[in-house]
């Protein structure tokens, strides 16, 4: 800058040059229209500001709905993330008395291979949607399959398919696959994600229980895919079919053990737990038998991956479970799940349609709270500030 512009600049801000300046030289004042224009400009930006500002704190407060997982235990919810607004608060935003009001830890989705649509293949749209929610935990049910309608037998749904079988995986026929789901999460470092593969295995009711051995190659196979991809925040599960009774029947440990991959390729181990009612009603104590047997052949704690009961007696179950989960320490997972089963089409059961964020029974509402809170060893229950919010 130049000494004549430094002092010019210097007398116009000390108000001199005002006195000096011709009349004309200011800017003329701004019309009454002008003047309303720039009032409307300014008032659309002020708009701008609070409705950016008020997305943002509600972003911020969706994020009090997740909770991290603690590191031993936690609860989680079979439901995915855009709908646990609605389990937590009700469809009317906490102003009913909908909702479950529990904080869980870890949400749970089922995804076939088969599945039509490649978004539904593939973990990107439920990590994606977990995070915006606070959620740091998923768990996929992740099924070897095209899935086959629903009500079918137990003989059709079991039906080899050959596309998906346990020897196309173990030679290698799906690695691309493998490898870009593996890939898709490890792009999401801070979730932790379990992967329950090939559930159930040891029933006779999903095509990848067929053959053991090739089970077994299976999933040994894609256990080293994800090492080779570094994929860090893997955890595999073992989620077999316990069953229910004394672990006494004749060839039951045999054939469970068939479908072990050996505890190098496993991260945790887990079973399903779910009281059908009806022909299918089953006590809590009738299940534990077995729980407890798995846990001491093993040595390995044991997640329940998926938790639903009949709603008749619905609270004296969870009550019953709450208290088991609660007194053993190395239970160390509990994930209530009320999707549609595949199974049910084929037994008499009870109401199993029946969801918790809209039980009508308030007893049975602090019943689900005590499981929740015995399931993660803290308390889950309480207001966020996202059911106020909108």
């Amino acid at each position: 800058m130049t000494v004549p512009a430094l002092v010019f600049c210097c007398l116009y801000a000390s108000g001199m040059l005002g006195a000096v300046a011709p009349r004309g030289w200011h800017p003329p004042e701004a019309t009454p229209a002008q003047q309303a224009e720039h009032a409307r400009v300014a008032a659309l930006a002020a708009r701008a500001r609070l409705a950016k500002d008020g997305k943002a704190k509600y972003q911020a407060h969706l994020k009090t709905l997740g909770t991290l997982p603690g590191s031993n235990r936690f609860f989680g919810a079979g439901i995915p993330g855009n709908m646990l607004r609605k389990w937590f608060c009700g469809p009317q935003g906490g102003k009913s008395s909908d909702g479950t009001g529990v904080h869980p830890q870890l949400l749970m989705s089922f995804q076939s291979w088969g599945a039509k649509k490649r978004k539904d293949r593939m973990p990107t749209r439920e990590l994606s949607e977990d995070q915006p929610v606070g959620i740091r935990a998923e768990m996929f049910t992740w099924q070897p399959w095209q899935p086959p309608s629903r009500g079918v037998s137990i003989k059709q749904q079991e039906r080899a398919q050959h596309k998906f079988s346990n020897q196309a995986i173990a030679d290698g026929k799906w690695d691309h696959y493998i490898t870009q789901w593996a890939d898709a999460v490890r792009r999401f470092p801070d979730i932790r994600v379990y992967i329950r593969f090939g559930h159930e295995m040891n029933g006779t009711w999903y095509p990848w229980s067929l053959d053991p051995r090739e089970y077994v190659l299976a999933w040994q196979h894609i256990w080293n895919i994800f090492q080779q991809q570094r994929v860090t925040n893997a955890r595999f599960v073992w989620s077999a079919d316990f069953g229910e009774g004394p672990p006494d029947a004749p060839g039951w440990e045999t054939n469970l053990m068939a479908y072990w991959p050996g505890s190098k390729y496993v991260s945790d181990i887990g079973t399903t737990m779910i009281n059908f009612g009806g022909s299918d009603s089953h006590t809590v104590d009738q299940f534990t038998q077995r729980i407890n047997y798995v846990h001491n052949l093993l040595k390995m704690p044991v997640m329940l991956t998926e938790v639903n009961t009949d709603q008749q007696g619905r609270r004296r179950w969870m009550l019953d479970l709450a208290r088991y989960v609660g007194q053993t320490s190395w239970v160390n997972g509990v994930v209530w799940s009320q999707q549609p089963s595949y199974g049910a089409g084929n037994m008499v059961t009870g109401n199993m349609k029946w969801q918790v964020w809209h039980d009508p029974g308030s007893r049975a509402r602090r019943a689900f709270i005590k499981l929740a809170d015995a399931a993660s060893g803290t308390r889950l229950h309480g207001h966020s500030p996202a059911c106020s919010d909108a």
